[in-house]
Formats: C-alpha cells, sequence, structure tokens
C-alpha cells in the first residue's frame, strides 16, 4: 500500500504539519505521487484532525519554495478533488477548511455532489454541515 511513498508523504499523511514544512524546506519532493496516483493535497485531505489539519492544508496550498506548490482541484488518478476525499473520509475540519480556502460546493464529480458523495460513503459529521 505505501509503495514508492517518501518520508514526505508519511508526515502529511500522519497530519504532522511543522515535520512535513520542515521537510518541504530541506528539499523534500512536492511533486511526487503515490502508487495509487495521490497527490500531497490529497493526502492532507485525509489526514487525522489532530489540531493542525488547517495548517497542513494551507502548507500543502502555499507556493513557493517550502510549500507543497498544490493546488486545490488537483485530481486523484481516480478522478477525486480534495473535498471529495475529506468528504469521503468524515473529516468535517478538511472539509470545512478547503471550502474555505476555495474548493466548489457546487462541484460534482462521478455524478455526485459533495453531499452525495459524504451519504454514500457514511460520512455523518460532514453531513450535518
Amino acid at each position: 500500500r505505501h509503495h514508492r511513498w517518501r518520508p514526505l508523504h508519511f508526515a502529511v499523511a500522519g497530519g504532522h504539519a511543522e515535520l512535513s514544512k520542515s521537510l518541504l524546506k530541506r528539499g523534500a519532493k512536492w511533486n511526487a505521487r503515490t502508487a495509487d496516483g495521490r497527490a500531497l493535497i490529497h493526502l492532507a485531505s485525509l489526514a487525522p484532525d489532530n489540531h493542525s489539519t488547517g495548517d497542513l492544508i494551507e502548507l500543502m496550498l502555499q507556493a513557493g519554495e517550502g510549500g507543497g506548490n498544490q493546488s486545490i482541484s488537483t485530481l486523484s488518478s481516480h478522478g477525486w478533488a480534495p473535498h471529495f476525499l475529506a468528504a469521503a473520509a468524515d473529516n468535517l475540519p478538511a472539509v470545512r477548511m478547503l471550502i474555505r480556502l476555495g474548493a466548489s460546493v457546487t462541484q460534482r464529480q462521478h455524478g455526485r455532489s459533495l453531499l452525495q458523495h459524504a451519504a454514500i460513503c457514511g460520512a455523518s459529521e460532514v453531513l450535518a454541515m
């Protein structure tokens, strides 16, 4: 499952904003995707909420040296935007942050709205927002 993952992938997936920032500053490859086609912004969207979810997502979207240089609309190889992945994982803090930063609440993916996708995935916290 973690084939081709680098330390930065693990730091982001674990929700470690400060460690991720340190790795980026030391030249970690921000554009390396996982074997299943996920970019750093996707991993940040799925990271556990440890009170740095917002910082981690903002870091991934930060342009330039030391930032993740990610786009809020980057699709995974399976065609999912970060806020749809966060909704599927019932990660309400990530969904809220991504919407606050510009993710579309009216976007449809694979024929579903964000809330329909959350319902299909059993994401009760996202549905209650």
